[in-house]
């Protein structure tokens, strides 16, 4: 996914910045896995920045209650431990099209994502947003060649930049 690319926006973007980036996520671990793995990869290493993205397949397969209260404990967990500032990304409802239980779910989870970052040193990356304004300008349906998702929904390789960009200009900010 966009995650990928992070490093390389930030090092674009500042290259004498001492970015550390230390990436631990897989397509293939449900939200719950990846936020287990919190203790070995994030307090033990007490980072600076916390980046926390999730994937549209949790949020297909999962209850945003769920999901909420596993990130509201991540968030906690790693707030009493260590230093570190956090970025939680929201979710693009737009991605979901016609499928109007999908959009609810993402305009449910983004809602719970503005309570989470009520935490202080807790920031939203808000994907949403800037991908409902790009869309209004872009106009190029799913399936497109330069559309930024597919059926699915599924990131296209442009999806994939746009999301690393808007990611990435959030952590500078921060």
């Amino acid at each position: 996914g966009y995650g990928s690319l992070l490093h390389p926006q930030l090092i674009c973007s500042d290259p004498s910045a001492p970015f550390d980036i230390n990436s631990f996520s897989s397509e293939k671990l449900t939200y719950r896995e990846v936020l287990q793995q919190i203790p070995m990869h994030v307090i033990g290493k007490a980072p600076n920045l916390v980046f926390l993205g999730l994937g549209y397949q949790d949020i297909v397969s999962s209850s945003v209650e769920s999901i909420g209260e596993t990130i509201e404990t991540a968030v906690s967990l790693i707030k009493d431990k260590t230093q570190s500032k956090i970025i939680l990304t929201n979710l693009c409802t737009v991605f979901f099209g016609g499928n109007g239980e999908y959009q609810q779910k993402c305009f449910d989870f983004n809602q719970l994502c503005l309570k989470i970052c009520r935490y202080d040193g807790v920031f939203q990356a808000d994907f949403d947003t800037q991908t409902s304004e790009f869309l209004k300008i872009h106009k190029v349906g799913s399936g497109k060649k330069l559309s930024l998702h597919s059926e699915g929904p599924v990131l296209t390789p442009l999806g994939v930049l746009f999301l690393s960009r808007i990611a990435s200009a959030r952590i500078l900010e921060v």
